[in-house]
């Protein structure tokens, strides 16, 4: 290399380094297998709604779903499900919709969804079928890997 390339090079990565260039990460949920198929039994042995607070880590936009519990439920029907708050270390909640062609947020999820503090929202529409979002976008799911 000559030195007029050499100079040439360090001075582009200086250029690029000075316009302080930051990539997003997109967010990536990894769900383990027991979560799955616990999930996956509730789901196929019920027609009302539940809903579980999920539990894990969190390392920047990797989710990552290790366990879960089921909070106090008020009131539950097939289409609709009233509970307590998940605890403070939660990573988001997850409920079915039993109408698998409806695999996004409800408007009522929206709402409810928006009025939390958590970082995830899950909804699960078939065995294996699941879909996650964050607050920054509730219309575009997180994409999913499973452990």
């Amino acid at each position: 290399m000559s030195k007029v390339t050499i100079i040439a090079f360090a001075l582009l990565i200086l250029a690029l380094g000075s316009l302080n260039m930051t990539f997003k990460q997109e967010p990536v949920i990894i769900i383990s297998q027991s979560v799955i198929d616990n999930l996956n039994t509730a789901y196929e042995d019920s027609r009302t709604e539940f809903v579980y607070c999920l539990q894990g880590s969190r390392n920047n936009q990797e989710y990552k779903i290790e366990s879960y519990y089921e909070p106090k439920v008020i009131n539950a029907s097939e289409n609709e499900v009233i509970s307590a708050r998940c605890g403070y270390n939660t990573l988001g909640t997850i409920h079915p919709h039993f109408n698998s062609d409806y695999c996004r947020l409800s408007n009522t999820d929206s709402y409810t969804f928006g009025s939390t503090q958590l970082p995830l929202t899950g909804v699960m529409c078939g065995k294996d079928k699941f879909v996650f979002f964050t607050p920054n976008d509730l219309e575009k799911p997180v994409e999913v890997l499973y452990e």
